[in-house]
This record gives C-alpha cells, structure tokens and sequence, in this order.
C-alpha cells in the first residue's frame, strides 16, 4: 500500500507530467476537472492510499493553482509525512497565487510557529487580515498569542482589546488583556482586566488563576 512516505516520489512523478494535460472538446472544464481531482485525493487518502492522493492533488494545482482545497489537502500528506517545510512552501505559493483561505493563512501559520518562526507567521497573519479585512477573529487571536510568545506584550494588547470588543461577552479575552498588561507593569489595568474576565465567566482552571491574580494584584 502506498504511504506518506512516498509523498515525494509523488511530487517527482508528478513534476514529470507536469505541462503533458492536452485538452480536447471532450474534457471537462479545468476548474470542474480540479475540483474531480481533489475528490479523488480525499477517497485515496481516506482509503490510506497517500501516494495516489498527493499525485492527484498536484494535478489538481496544475491545473487551478488558487485551489485553497487542494493546496490544504496536499500541504496536509506533506505535513503527516514531516515534510513541513514543503508543506508551508505549498501553503505559501497558493497565498501567492491568491489563496484567500483563512485556513490556509493559518496552517501555513502554525507550521512556521512550529519551525519557531513567529515572526513569519506574524507576517502573513497580518497580510491576510490586512488583505481581507476581516473582522476579529481567530486570525486575531492567534496574533495576539504570537506576539505574546515573542515579548510583544503592546501588539498583543491591541489584539486582545479588539477580540474584547467584538466578543463583549467572552472572558477569554479580558483575561488575555490583562495577561499582556501584568507583562507591561501595568498593574491597576490588569486587575481591571482579571476582574472583568471573572465577571464574564472563564473555565474553571482559568477562573482560579484568574482569583489568584486578582488577589495578588490587590495586594
């Protein structure tokens, strides 16, 4: 049975028959053959078939290369077979391409926080966010966290105080204003901030921390 482990065999072979599609009057229109493509990768993958679904998702690409499924799928094979830094190449050609997934904006993310290169996931969180302007949302959560991890404590600030604005009702994000205030120095915001996240209700591991903080802060 063919593996991950053949994903590069997969990428070679497919590489060869790259620019060899002749279209006649008789072939489906490329967008909906793409679309084919990529339903057979999922049945070959979800049949544990991986080689047979990286070929037909490149196929896919060849021939729409904006496809945000396909690239996902195949970035997925790559990923599962710890080729991530082809799987984020994939990920970014499409965003070059002109990928307007939120998913793929966010796998291709993750993969480089993984690679401990937050400042590459900044970037294109940022450009995609910019590029769609979104509302908030996960893309500002995970900015928010990103910043977080690299002593950004102020951007991180930012994007807390935008996720507290559009979810009003969430205390998740209070809490993470007041985690980023506390970093700050700023003493009276982040109980301001601790008190307001209990108000709104946490999870019960959280809203212990969250009293232990408050109490501390009073102090």
């Amino acid at each position: 049975m063919a593996t991950a482990d053949n994903s590069g065999q997969a990428e070679d072979s497919s590489a060869q028959e790259a620019g060899h599609f002749e279209r006649n009057p008789s072939d489906p229109d490329p967008e909906i053959r793409a679309q084919q493509l990529v339903e057979n990768a999922e049945a070959h993958a979800q049949a544990g078939d991986e080689l047979s679904a990286a070929r037909a998702y490149q196929r896919a690409l060849e021939l729409q290369p904006a496809l945000s499924s396909a690239r996902q799928g195949y970035a997925r094979i790559l990923m599962m077979s710890n080729r991530s830094e082809r799987a984020r190449q994939v990920l970014r050609e499409g965003i070059e391409e002109g990928d307007n997934s939120e998913f793929s904006a966010r796998f291709y993310a993750h993969l480089a926080e993984q690679a401990g290169e937050q400042d590459e996931a900044i970037s294109i969180l940022k450009r995609f966010s910019a590029r769609n302007d979104s509302e908030a949302g996960a893309i500002e959560a995970h900015l928010a966290a990103l910043h977080r991890q690299i002593g950004q404590h102020d951007q991180a600030l930012m994007y807390y105080s935008r996720l507290a604005r559009h979810e009003p009702d969430n205390g998740i994000w209070p809490a993470g204003q007041a985690l980023a205030a506390e970093a700050m120095g700023d003493k009276e915001s982040a109980l301001r901030a601790w008190q307001r996240a209990v108000e709104l209700g946490l999870s019960a591991e959280i809203a212990s921390y969250a009293e232990s903080r408050i109490e501390q802060l009073r102090d």
